[in-house]
């Protein structure tokens, strides 16, 4: 009934995978670097996804909840998982498009994508969870939304090629190691 962490760590030649129905969690990092993994479908069954998911998986491009999971949505094709009660992005890959209802983005959600390379934030984004852009080493530019209040530790940790940033006025926390190997980086504007 659940996957435990790392269960499928550097399985590198796996393409995709159909979880069984009766599954009901899946741990951190599970399918933590899964280069080939291009597909996955959550199952209705599932009712607690830990973070670091589908770290490192870099061409995940089709991400969908079963429509009759309570907890959890692919909402719109998205190409992300949400948690549907509190509208909090969980995990998202490269071909996610972010719905605008969109409050939250969890720890580690985009980590580890490394082909990345834009994103557009929903104008009404509060929060950025730690580690949510970790190692997203394609993003140049991001737009961080004025509704935006907090910005959690490591949070663009690794972006190497990201250039310039503007922290919005209404951030009230940013957290330790927020720009931690952001190599590129030439300017940050800050309130």
């Amino acid at each position: 009934t659940r996957i435990k962490t790392q269960e499928f760590n550097n399985c590198k030649s796996l393409t995709q995978i159909n979880l069984p129905s009766k599954l009901k969690e899946i741990w951190a990092y599970a399918f933590w670097n899964c280069k080939s993994l291009t597909r996955i479908n959550i199952p209705a069954s599932v009712t607690d996804i830990r973070e670091g998911l589908f770290f490192g998986c870099d061409n995940l491009v089709k991400v969908t909840v079963d429509e009759n999971n309570k907890k959890y949505d692919s909402r719109n094709n998205c190409n992300a998982i949400i948690e549907t009660a509190t509208n909090t992005l969980i995990r998202g890959g490269a071909a996610t498009v972010i719905p605008s209802e969109i409050t939250a983005i969890a720890s580690t959600a985009f980590g580890g994508c490394n082909t990345l390379k834009k994103i557009t934030l929903p104008s009404g984004l509060k929060s950025i969870g730690r580690h949510a852009f970790l190692g997203c080493d394609q993003i140049t530019a991001i737009t961080i939304p004025e509704g935006v209040t907090y910005i959690g530790f490591g949070a663009f940790m690794d972006c190497s090629k990201l250039v310039s940033l503007k922290i919005p006025d209404g951030v009230t926390e940013l957290n330790g190691r927020t720009f931690d190997g952001c190599i590129a980086l030439k300017s940050i504007t800050l309130s």
